[in-house]
């Protein structure tokens, strides 16, 4: 299995360097609001001027969240090969995500920085999102994600 995030690398890595890497972030304790500057930080970093441009855009036609989850299988499946997720529609802005045979499940700073990552992804399309692991089992985490 390998793992390409594109907004972090343009290389692919091994699953066993980012288990690496997520193990030592791990190591670090941080607490729970550390972890989602941590991920305000990657999302500022990914919309940048241009980009939010085009967000502002797609929000004035109409784009919600539910637009990339609709596309996020295909990308999970090529940036985490072997593993697959599953987008559950509960009501108009709520949304349960099932990611299976994730290796890096069982490392709780990946789940968390995952969580932050959904829930800043939800909020270029929404005006506020949450988004929380619900169960960690194995190589499985549900999460639930609902934005206004």
């Amino acid at each position: 299995m390998e793992l390409r995030e594109a907004s972090m690398t343009n290389t692919w890595v091994t699953m066993e360097l980012a288990r690496a890497h997520y193990e030592a972030c791990d190591r670090l304790s941080l607490a729970p609001k550390e972890l989602s500057e941590l991920g305000n930080a990657v999302g500022r970093r990914v919309a940048n001027p241009f980009f939010g441009t085009i967000v502002r855009m797609a929000k004035s036609g109409g784009v919600t969240p539910w637009t990339p989850l609709a596309r996020v299988g295909s990308a999970w499946g090529r940036a985490y090969r072997g593993s697959g997720i599953t987008v559950y529609k509960l009501a108009p802005k709520d949304a349960e995500l099932h990611i299976q045979r994730n290796e890096l499940a069982s490392i709780g700073y990946w789940v968390e920085a995952l969580a932050s990552l959904m829930r800043g992804t939800a909020e270029i399309f929404a005006r506020k999102a949450f988004c929380k692991p619900i169960a960690v089992h194995g190589g499985e985490v549900r999460y639930s994600l609902a934005w206004a």
